[in-house]
């Protein structure tokens, strides 16, 4: 359009550049899903505080956005996983957390040792959910209805799960409408007890 103003044209291409990002981040992670199920992933150790920093820098503009707080209270521990797929992981659930949750709140991380695993929660004070949602969320490109307000595909929580089964753990949700949600994962520890 040669009625644009360089600002305009910029705009537009800046907006193109997005649609291509989100394009793009959808196709991944439908790739992701069509992968075999019994996948298996390389498996090293790995620090969880590590990965934790890694995601929370990828969502800080987020956070920042909705002056929203993370509260990491992890402990230092060794899980035997692929990095990038417990990044990804983390990412997710930080990205739901914050997406979900309103201005001038607080998304809490914590981890524990139990046994030969680690438990790692992530917590926020958003919307909740409820236990019909509770059921469906990670049913590949399900999304409730209060998510319809916000971008996303329905896909995170699934690749989520995917990653977590791969490398031998376990992921579970507690909710309440309008007190927010908690996501509970244990992973293996890459030391023995």
């Amino acid at each position: 359009n040669t009625k644009l103003t360089l600002a305009q044209a910029k705009r537009v291409i800046a907006d193109n550049v997005s649609d291509v990002t989100r394009l793009q981040t959808l196709a991944n992670s439908m790739l992701g899903l069509l992968k075999d199920d019994d996948a298996t992933i390389a498996k090293a150790p790995v620090s969880l505080q590590a990965v934790v920093n890694r995601a929370m820098n990828l969502v800080v503009a987020q956070a920042v956005e909705k002056n929203i707080a993370v509260e990491d209270e992890t402990i230092e521990l060794t899980l035997l996983g692929d990095s990038q797929k417990l990044e990804q992981l983390m990412t997710i659930l930080f990205d739901n957390a914050i997406k979900y949750s309103g201005n001038d709140t607080t998304v809490h991380i914590s981890s524990t040792r139990k046994g030969r695993q680690a438990v790692i929660a992530v917590r926020d004070e958003g919307i909740g959910m409820d236990s019909k949602t509770v059921e469906q969320i990670f049913t590949r490109f399900y999304r409730a209805e209060e998510s319809r307000t916000t971008s996303g595909y329905g896909l995170g929580l699934p690749i989520a799960q995917r990653i977590v089964q791969a490398h031998g753990g376990k992921i579970s949700v507690r909710s309440a409408k309008g007190k927010g949600t908690t996501f509970t994962i244990s992973l293996p520890l890459a030391v023995k007890l």
